[in-house]
């Protein structure tokens, strides 16, 4: 088989489709995270703390919350991953039918994120730093996410 033709075309990626509130209330209750009760509070927790802002329908990243992500995960990716959390909604779960204690739930959490907290404990400035630098970005951008152009939410 021969070649005809090669053509290098220049391109930039692009993000994956942004989530409406719905979406993300259906992907969140697919994936075990959270619960009846507790999943409809997110959508606007997040939008309130600046983590994310409408755009539409669509609930797109804020600058902030790009950072805390990149930052988060940069010190150990188990703290942005839905698998983490779900593994707590699970130990809740077992306490709720009585298949484990409190103490015992208790002991498994210690053991799960101990080695976490050490992580985050020994990079706390550099945490803070990182992140201060994407607040005073915020600032100098008068508090508008670089995806929307819209004001965000004061927490």
């Amino acid at each position: 088989m021969a070649i005809l033709e090669a053509r290098l075309v220049e391109e930039e990626t692009r993000p994956p489709p942004r989530l409406s509130e719905a979406e993300l209330l259906r992907m969140m209750e697919s994936r075990g995270l959270g619960t009846d009760a507790t999943r409809p509070i997110y959508p606007s927790l997040l939008l309130s703390r600046g983590y994310i802002a409408r755009s539409g329908r669509a609930l797109k990243p804020t600058l902030l919350g790009e950072s805390l992500i990149q930052a988060l995960s940069g010190v150990d990716p188990r703290l942005v991953t839905p698998e983490t959390r779900r593994s707590v909604e699970e130990l809740m779960r077992e306490i709720e039918q009585g298949k484990m204690t409190k103490m015992e739930a208790l002991r498994r959490s210690i053991e799960l994120y101990r080695p976490t907290l050490e992580n985050c404990l020994s990079v706390a400035s550099q945490l803070g730093e990182l992140l201060g630098r994407s607040i005073a970005r915020l600032g100098q951008n008068g508090g508008r996410g670089p995806r929307t152009g819209k004001s965000r939410a004061r927490a």
